[in-house]
């Protein structure tokens, strides 16, 4: 069976993504069997550092009850993270589940902001000026 990157194609929309981090996760074992099935959803998760943890929330794991999952990041990178989004009024995304080489589940979040909605009709202006500049040459 060969696995597959679940990457959350609705934070590079809505988000820009500034600097990026990857954290492991506390799961039991039900979970990680789920995870492995693709019997998930990671679209409407954000993460929260709560005591110096980092926990994702809203990360539904298919039947199951949803429940808060800690994140493992060093101490170092959650004190720059928690710099950051305290300054700067960011968010923290998850943006890809991963397989490390060992075998791990991995999540990929990113420190990011939303974007206004007019940024958001700008890009889609800009790739429809571009998909009709294309089709002219032809």
């Amino acid at each position: 069976m060969k696995k597959k990157n679940i990457i959350n194609k609705k934070a590079y929309y809505d988000y820009y993504l500034i600097e990026k981090f990857n954290a492991g996760m506390i799961l039991f074992g039900e979970e990680v069997k789920l995870i492995r099935q693709n019997k998930f959803n990671i679209y409407l998760s954000y993460c929260k550092i709560k005591n110096n943890e980092i926990y994702i929330y809203n990360f539904k794991i298919h039947n199951k009850k949803i429940r808060n999952i800690k994140l493992l990041l060093l101490k170092k990178e959650i004190n720059k993270i928690n710099k950051k989004i305290k300054n700067n009024n960011l968010t923290i995304i998850p943006t890809k589940i991963f397989y490390s080489y060992s075998g791990f589940i991995k999540l990929e979040i990113f420190i990011s902001k939303r974007k206004k909605i007019y940024d958001i009709k700008k890009i889609i202006k800009k790739k429809d000026k571009k998909k009709n500049k294309d089709y002219n040459n032809f």
